[in-house]
């Protein structure tokens, strides 16, 4: 059991000696995987927008986000817009 205990405390001893490197490292890690999180959901955003243009073509279009909703609008005429793509149909 003493050596158990002893195991553990040069484990304890060990991590309180790095206790500062081991936060830092721990939180450069978590900046660079936040980080590519938030370029991945832009690309996303650019794919869909150029998707919506190019559902739309030759014809204007509108690529609305609102609460998490992305939604493709066509202008049909001058004063009309038509659905063509919205998340919430999935």
């Amino acid at each position: 059991m003493t050596a158990i205990k002893e195991y553990l405390g040069k484990i304890r001893s060990w991590i309180m000696e790095r206790s500062f490197g081991l936060i830092v490292g721990l939180l450069v890690i978590g900046y660079i995987v936040l980080s590519n999180q938030a370029l991945e959901e832009e690309r996303q955003g650019r794919m869909a927008q150029l998707q919506c243009s190019s559902m739309c073509f030759p014809k204007q279009s509108e690529f609305i986000v609102k609460l998490n909703v992305e939604t493709c609008w066509c202008y049909v005429d001058s004063t009309s817009m038509k659905i063509m793509q919205s998340n919430l149909e999935e």
